[in-house]
């Protein structure tokens, strides 16, 4: 199904490959006027009705993890980002005690059927939001020393 977008958009990021990837900004109120910033929500056009909930099919590609491995990289780091340090423990209480994500240091897709994980060097445990910067960056995820010196 085409992509149908009914409200105001930039493109923030565009990646020169095949296909072309663009990353967009919908941030409504960058694009909008004074004039329709002071208008009501009933007044304002951007605003229509969308769907969401249709199922469809998507075929993709699922490689194998090491559930023994993520242990023990849990078992020797902690469960705390080694980006940020957040412990989801000391903000969630009960409800976040060991929880944490495991990043692949080599994208998963990249080491092939026959590697044999290191869990000491190949994995590290960082919190859902770093995981994702980790990730931003399509073509080579960030290192984990690359995104904290990003950190404010």
């Amino acid at each position: 199904m085409p992509f149908q977008y009914g409200g105001a958009a930039t493109a923030r990021e565009i990646v020169d490959s095949s296909p072309v990837e663009i990353v967009w900004s919908f941030d409504h109120r960058d694009s909008l006027s004074a004039a329709q910033l002071t208008q009501s929500p009933e007044e304002l056009s951007l605003l229509g009705t969308y769907s969401e909930g249709a199922a469809h099919q998507v075929l993709v590609n699922a490689y194998e993890r090491d559930r023994a491995a993520r242990q023990a990289c849990i078992d020797y780091y902690g469960c705390v980002c080694a980006v940020c340090d957040l412990r989801f423990e000391e903000c969630y209480g009960e409800l976040g005690e060991g929880f944490i994500h495991v990043h692949h240091v080599i994208p998963i897709s990249q080491l092939g059927a026959t590697y044999e994980i290191n869990p000491l060097e190949d994995l590290v445990p960082v919190c859902p939001n770093c995981h994702a910067m980790l990730h931003r960056r399509r073509q080579r995820p960030l290192s984990v020393d690359e995104l904290r010196n990003l950190l404010c």
